[in-house]
This record gives C-alpha cells, sequence and structure tokens, in this order.
C-alpha cells in the first residue's frame, strides 16, 4: 500500500511538472525535492537512496574518481540538515557551477577545486535561504538539466526496490 500511495504520488508529481522550470524554479525543483525525501522515509530506503544519489552525482560529474560515496551524502544531508532531495539538487547545482568555473579563460582551479568551492557557494547561498532557482539565475546556470522527470521515478523505485520490467514502478 505504501508503495501505491509513493506511486500515485510521483504520478501527480510528474503530471504537473513540466519539462522546462521557469518563473516557478523554486517551487518545482522543491516538490522533487520532496518525493526524493519522501522515497527515503526508512532506514533502508535511506542508504539505498544515497548509494543511488552519489551514483548518479558521480556519473554526472564525469571524472574518476568520482567524488561521492553514500557516505559522503548522507554525512552532506546530516551536517546542513538538508533532505536527499535538496542534497541531490545542491550537489547537480554545484557541478554545473563547478563546470562553468572550469571553462572560464584563465581558470587555473583542478575540478575537485572547482567542485569544492562551487559546494561551499550553493551551501552558502542555501543557508541564507536562496531557493535554487535563484542561485542558478545568479551562477548563470539553467535549472533544466538539474532534475528530470525520470530521477525523481528512480529514488522511488530504489528506495520502496519494487521496479516493473522497463524500469517503470508498479
Amino acid at each position: 500500500m505504501r508503495t501505491n500511495a509513493v506511486i500515485i504520488g510521483l504520478f501527480g508529481l510528474l503530471a504537473a511538472a513540466s519539462p522546462c522550470f521557469g518563473a516557478d524554479a523554486d517551487r518545482d525543483l522543491d516538490r522533487h525535492a520532496a518525493v526524493i525525501d519522501h522515497a527515503a522515509t526508512t532506514p533502508p530506503g535511506q542508504g539505498r537512496v544515497a548509494e543511488r544519489i552519489a551514483g548518479e552525482l558521480n556519473q554526472s560529474w564525469g571524472r574518476s574518481p568520482g567524488p561521492y560515496s553514500a557516505a559522503s551524502i548522507l554525512s552532506q544531508r546530516a551536517q546542513n540538515s538538508w533532505g536527499f532531495g535538496e542534497t541531490l539538487i545542491a550537489d547537480r547545482l554545484a557541478q554545473l557551477i563547478a563546470n562553468r568555473l572550469l571553462a572560464q579563460p584563465g581558470n587555473t582551479l583542478t575540478p575537485a577545486q572547482a567542485l569544492a568551492q562551487a559546494t561551499a557557494q550553493v551551501t552558502a547561498e542555501r543557508q541564507q535561504h536562496m531557493g535554487f532557482g535563484r542561485i542558478a539565475r545568479v551562477n548563470g546556470v539553467t535549472v533544466g538539466g538539474l532534475i528530470r522527470a525520470r530521477t525523481t521515478r528512480v529514488y522511488a523505485e530504489s528506495a520502496t526496490g519494487v521496479t516493473r520490467p522497463g524500469g517503470r514502478a508498479t
């Protein structure tokens, strides 16, 4: 029954979420974060979601070795009093900002330094109650690449451990 509630909630979210984030970017990102947080309401779900987040972040960062682990996600989440969804969005936003830093002419930062700097920046801005949409705009990053509709479904599936053939939740 709980799985059905998560799935019904996900379908409602996915139906309401637009493919691109406009003026309501903060609200849309907050809804995605809430869905991911709800999927991780049990200790086993938390571990699976943290592993999934770390894997996705390492893949999206595209450099080896990947800087994220389930333990680092859990630690970051606890240090900042963030949910899993907020942690994921903050880290993806930091990656996009770090890539912009690395692409600047005359850049002398290593990828690890750029990522650390961008993560600290996003964390500080969030602690000043700045929304993700605003942080993205201020840093010249588009919000559309942060979260895909598929991402929220994948986290719900990883927390519940229930998937259908083709990767769809049951």
